[in-house]
């Protein structure tokens, strides 16, 4: 539902209107031919805000609401449709944007993002025979991606909690390599090392967070937070000569 502003989109359009069709609840339980689906509503969080089509945050608390959501009406319809049977499940990066009202009617529950061990044992399992399998490398081929490669990658370029950059990484690696063996006629051993691996996929995203083995004076540790994670700061201060400030500003 990102990026929605119109109402339309969740109860439908009037049948007056040329083209008209019903909203994306009616259709849903029209294409699952049950009343009592599971109806996942993605990216909430991302609804367009309130227009002259009206507020679709709005509908979504008509729609949500376990008092009023069994004679939830669509335009199209223009009947009494029985939602209460019905399971939602809507998912947000960023519950500031959302209605105070409209987070009254869910429960909440906070997902955490894979560690480093779970983004390991997915890229072995997963992203790496995906990406063998869409660039048609094959075991006699002559590339090696360590272990330790790997771990570098995951430390220094994606630290963010899904997968997503990751598999990206992962199928840009292995594009340059079956590049590489069909320029060099697989001929020579490609490895790709931690020495090596900005040539693949360029320079690191992240970097270590332990400058200061001993912390000098007039500086402290601080920390930085948000929805997509945090980092550790060093704050600084500085001392100033008072006298040629105020030469300066006399200048």
């Amino acid at each position: 539902m990102g990026g929605d502003r119109d109402t339309s989109a969740f109860k439908g359009f009037r049948r007056t209107y040329v083209g008209a069709v019903p909203g994306k609840i009616v259709r849903a339980l029209k294409t699952v031919e049950v009343e009592n689906p599971v109806i996942l509503i993605d990216e909430v969080d991302k609804l367009g805000q309130r227009s002259q089509q009206g507020d679709p945050g709005s509908v979504l608390l008509e729609i949500l609401d376990p008092d009023q959501n069994n004679k939830f009406t669509d335009d199209y319809l223009d009947v009494p449709i029985d939602l209460s049977k019905v399971l939602f499940l809507c998912t947000a990066n960023n519950l500031d944007t959302l209605h105070p009202a409209v987070l009254d009617r869910m429960e909440i529950i906070e997902v955490g993002g894979y560690t480093f061990d779970e983004k390991k044992h997915i890229l072995d399992e997963y992203l790496i025979p995906e990406a063998l399998k869409k660039t048609g490398l094959k075991p006699e081929h002559k590339f090696d991606l360590p272990e330790a490669t790997k771990d570098h990658i995951i430390e220094m370029y994606c630290r963010e909690p899904g997968v997503r950059s990751l598999k990206k990484y992962i199928h840009k690696i292995f594009e340059k390599v079956a590049f590489k063996i069909v320029e060099n006629d697989n001929s020579d051993m490609i490895t790709v090392g931690i020495d090596n691996v900005e040539e693949f996929i360029g320079s690191a995203k992240y970097h270590s967070s332990k400058f200061y083995k001993n912390m000098p004076p007039g500086v402290v540790i601080g920390l930085a937070y948000s929805s997509h994670g945090g980092s550790i700061l060093y704050i600084e201060s500085s001392t100033s000569n008072n006298q040629e400030c105020a030469a300066g500003k006399q200048g």
